[in-house]
């Protein structure tokens, strides 16, 4: 006698435990015999919304030493605008601080060290009185330090150089079975990770958004075509890849580390214990930096560049073509992260509206992706709430800046009603599963 297969079991002890009447639920179509389905219930949605929105934007790339609070904004940023989350990407790729020489070299290329610089005056009136921020919005330094006003800690050049840094493995191989090999303790050591466990993680969603972008076919999109909600995961899958290779390339880092500079040798020296008025100490300085990478550093305020991850210094050019260029790029980002999902959309549903899509599912769900990509650079600026231009300092314009970024969720209009209607075509559909 032939034994019943596991999956058939299964589908028998699901039958006996829902309520069902018939093969069918009764808000489902589905004319395939062998399909199961069952009334959907609340918690079928929001186990949706946690395996395809949630997760997606919790595998979001973090700067090196954000505060608590700053992480919560990029989370919430990449759940309503999943493009911030795939710029984020972008910008880990592009450093491609695995490739570094040292150590030192990799961490100035992934953003995590900084430097103490002297304020120009339109700096100083910037950040009069050198307030600190409340905890929840400080970035992580490593160690300890005092500063007095007329100086601040600013990001070190992307493509610094440092004194006494041996260069270790330049092959990739030997980067990646460095782990196995014997440690070598005449170099410095800076505490960073490539996050296998997020990158599994982003590994695991993208399977999973591809698993439910596969399932999302037959009666689904005959009913619902390009607004069923199988499709909306199409961009927070594509943020998933992005951050999986982000991991790769770039580490990750706790902390900020100092590193010693000019500026900061003039602080020693000026800082003498017969100076009593001026209080200034450092601790925990993992390196110093070459004078040509020390000479290179402009003064200036450009909170734009150190947002965007882009590092001061690097390009000399023209204000007007540096403008130019900053926004040219931005474009191309923009539409390479928009055209992704769309293809993948367009090319599983050709655009047909379906059936029984009605036009609010329609409007809410392509105005969903459409705000997600041009405000997915809005959602990116989410990073202005932690002042990384001089770290660890209040600004003057700190109360506007935060409106402003409390004014971007104004943009989350249409994903939370995209968020609805989804709900809505779970209910109507129901939950059904393939036994044959």
């Amino acid at each position: 006698m032939r034994k019943p297969s596991s999956i058939r079991l299964l589908a028998l002890a699901m039958g006996i435990a829902l309520p069902l009447t018939s093969a069918q639920a009764t808000n489902s179509t589905s004319t395939n015999p062998n399909v199961i389905c069952r009334p959907a219930k609340w918690t079928d949605v929001v186990v949706f919304y946690l395996g395809n929105y949630v997760a997606h934007a919790a595998t979001t790339l973090n700067l090196p030493g954000q505060s608590p609070l700053g992480v919560v904004f990029v989370i919430l940023a990449a759940l309503f605008f999943p493009i911030s989350g795939v710029f984020r990407g972008f910008r880990a790729i592009s450093t491609l601080a695995i490739f570094a020489e040292t150590e030192l070299q990799t961490a100035a290329r992934a953003g995590a060290l900084c430097m103490v610089v002297e304020l120009d005056d339109r700096a100083r009136y910037e950040f009069e009185g050198g307030e600190k921020p409340i905890q929840l919005l400080s970035t992580k330094i490593h160690g300890s330090y005092e500063l007095p006003g007329s100086h601040g800690l600013r990001l070190v050049p992307h493509e610094a150089k440092f004194e006494g840094d041996s260069v270790g493995s330049i092959n990739l191989w030997e980067k990646v079975t460095k782990p196995f090999r014997t440690e070598i303790r005449t170099v410095t050591k800076i505490s960073c990770s490539y996050s296998l466990v997020k990158a599994f993680v982003a590994l695991g969603q993208t399977l999973f958004a591809i698993t439910t972008l596969y399932q999302t076919k037959g009666d689904e999109l005959e009913r619902f075509g390009f607004a069923a909600f199988g499709l909306t995961v199409a961009p927070y899958a594509f943020m998933s890849v992005i951050n999986l290779f982000g991991n790769l390339v770039c580490p990750e880092y706790p902390a900020m580390y100092l590193v010693e500079s000019e500026a900061l040798r003039s602080l020693r020296a000026i800082s003498a214990p017969d100076e009593n008025d001026l209080h200034v100490w450092f601790d925990g300085v993992v390196g110093k930096l070459a004078a040509d990478s020390d000479n290179s550093v402009r003064r200036q305020d450009d909170e734009s560049a150190v947002t965007r991850g882009q590092r001061p210094d690097i390009t000399r050019v023209a204000p007007l073509l540096s403008l130019f260029l900053s926004l040219l790029v931005g474009l191309l980002k923009t539409c390479i992260a928009g055209a992704v999902p769309l293809a993948i959309i367009g090319g599983l549903s050709g655009f047909r509206t379906g059936s029984s899509s009605t036009y609010h599912q329609r409007v809410w769900t392509m105005t969903w992706l459409g705000f997600g990509i041009f405000a997915g650079g809005g959602g990116f600026k989410m990073e202005r709430v932690e002042n990384r231009q001089f770290f660890n300092i209040r600004r003057r314009r700190f109360a506007e800046d935060f409106r402003i970024v409390m004014a971007t969720f104004l943009y989350a209009a249409p994903a939370i009603g995209g968020f609805v209607v989804v709900g809505q075509m779970i209910l109507e559909s129901g939950v059904c599963i393939e036994v044959g």
